[in-house]
């Protein structure tokens, strides 16, 4: 590398020189196998270099309005940006293990955490709700497993699920859009430290005599730890980072483990809150100290993803939109996943842009047929077969096991087998993504009916062997829709997208599931089920279509 930097600085500037005269540090008339030009594509850097690289027209002179992104970058020669950019790439290289590593730390300690909390919460809210009634009615004190105490519990959790769900949706994209802006890192310690205060604050709350409990401040303190925009932000902000620093033909299988990784935490998560031998209040309170620890550990450990320059790039992009259209950011953003890129005739390529709307269609089906799903089944399964809240524990742990062994085990040995047969392409929908995706939904679609049919719990529970592979979805999803991403440079705001969907699902899913759920309780319970099978039905012939 070294040898060859030295070839590019002694060579004459011509080399350096568009089809057009016109000087660009990265022509179009460049080898592709240049490690300069491996040093510019692979930090993501200059939109109108790649466009150039792909279009065949050479860059806009310097000094025009096109052409001058900063007055600090007009200010260094063209070697010297390629250098500084090229210093980046192997920065970023020689951080990859470590980087990996932590971000899925991350995503594990919060998911383990969360999944503990959540399991704790719902039971210290509802004796809350019991102490806070008896405080007001002195005189007629009710048992806290009464129907009135129940009412007030489960308004204060219907609440709580409204409440949550706005201030993730408010949140989600404006957290993306400001990770490309200030970079991943301040982000994710955000999104981790406002996690830890909301839990510290419901410490106080649910302390052993509950005498600061009221429904306005479990309300109030709810809403502040939304703003840190829950679990889809944080793998949108994880995605993001992973993007940064891995290759793109690496991108799938990277994706594929932190997706592993969360549903490991989640499998732990549920188990350990279970299973400890503490009161509830301080396996809550342990769980908060595990989060600032992780917190303190991002802030030391973990290095920044995305270069100043790119920083700087986004933030000058940012403020001249914000300027032009105020009030048209959130449409902004969303547009990136209205494909608008041309093909080799200059007009709109529609298939590209047909296909995004496919994988997001395909998204909302999935994820509202498995995730949103998720309070229906355990609910069902209570309900049929008398389960425990152990039993209830065991039954969630096992499914997101299922899910996590499937993209560790089977996952990479699946991929390596289809790279084999098929060609991978980088900018359009390919065969190896496609038969991926259809094994997903197939799997899923199988384990659902199976557990539809289940007359036993172990039938029941075997339903999740092949529900397991529809865990695969999730990353070949994502990294498709990524190959056609006309911005690089706003990945961040890309993700946020997929949580502000996801977010919003969070909350509408269940409660439509739930309103038919409890509607045909006594007639057939198993209506709920059978729409989310329709569902998957539905992406399947989805995934067929995709060209």
């Amino acid at each position: 590398m070294d040898q060859e930097t030295d070839r590019l600085l002694s060579s004459p500037k011509r080399q350096y020189v568009g089809g057009d005269g016109r000087h660009s540090p990265l022509s179009p008339l460049m080898p592709l196998d240049d490690p300069m030009v491996d040093a510019y594509l692979q930090d993501d850097v200059l939109e109108d270099v790649i466009a150039v690289r792909q279009t065949g027209h050479s860059m806009p002179e310097r000094g025009t309005c096109a052409a001058s992104d900063s007055d600090d970058e007009l200010d260094q020669s063209d070697m010297d940006l390629m250098l500084e950019n090229l210093r980046d790439h192997r920065r970023l290289v020689w951080h990859k293990r470590p980087s990996v590593f932590m971000i899925c730390a991350v995503v594990f300690v919060t998911a383990f955490v969360l999944g503990i909390q959540q399991s704790q919460e719902l039971t210290l809210t509802f004796d809350g709700a019991c102490h806070y009634y008896n405080r007001k009615h002195p005189g007629g004190m009710i048992s806290c497993g009464s129907p009135a105490s129940q009412q007030l519990g489960t308004r204060i959790q219907w609440w709580q699920n409204l409440i949550g769900g706005v201030g993730t949706v408010l949140v989600s994209v404006q957290i993306g859009r400001l990770s490309d802006v200030y970079g991943r890192k301040p982000l994710l310690v955000y999104n981790i430290l406002i996690y830890v205060v909301s839990g510290c604050l419901k410490l106080l709350i649910f302390q052993a005599d509950q005498a600061w409990f009221t429904p306005a401040r479990c309300l109030t303190v709810h809403f502040l730890g939304s703003l840190a925009g829950s679990l889809p932000v944080t793998i949108g902000l994880s995605n993001s980072y992973l993007i940064d620093v891995v290759d793109e033909t690496q991108r799938q299988t990277y994706l594929a483990v932190l997706v592993a990784v969360f549903y490991m935490g989640l499998t732990l998560g549920p188990m350990t809150g279970a299973f400890l031998p503490l009161p509830m209040l301080q396996i809550y309170a342990l769980s908060v100290l595990v989060h600032a620890l992780d917190l303190v550990l991002v802030l030391i450990f973990l290095p920044e993803s995305r270069s100043r320059k790119l920083r700087r790039r986004s933030s000058r992009k940012m403020s001249s939109f914000s300027i032009s259209k105020p009030a048209n950011g959130f449409g902004s953003t969303l547009r990136l996943l209205w494909v608008t890129r041309r093909d080799a005739s200059g007009n709109i390529d529609w298939t590209a842009r047909w296909t995004v709307v496919k994988l997001l269609i395909i998204e909302v089906l999935m994820f509202s047929a498995t995730m949103g799903a998720g309070i229906v089944w355990t609910i069902y399964g209570k309900f049929k077969f008398q389960w425990s809240s152990r039993d209830l524990s065991f039954c969630i742990g096992l499914a997101m096991l299922c899910r996590a062994s499937v993209l560790l085990v089977f996952n990479p040995w699946f991929s390596r087998k289809l790279a084999h047969h098929f060609r991978k392409e980088t900018t359009i929908i390919d065969a190896t993504d496609k038969l991926a995706m259809l094994l997903a939904v197939f799997m899923n679609s199988v384990g659902r009916l199976l557990m539809i049919c289940a007359a036993s719990p172990s039938l029941f529970l075997s339903s999740f062997l092949f529900e397991g592979f529809g865990s695969i979805l999730d990353p070949v999803l994502h990294s498709t829709v990524l190959k056609y991403n006309q911005a690089p440079d706003r990945n961040g705001e890309l993700f946020g997208c997929f949580a502000l969907i996801r977010s919003a699902l969070s909350v509408a899913a269940p409660t439509c599931l739930l309103t038919v759920y409890t509607l045909t309780l006594k007639s057939e319970p198993k209506v709920a089920l059978y729409i989310t099978e329709a569902l998957m039905l539905a992406t399947l012939a989805l995934v067929l279509s995709l060209r």
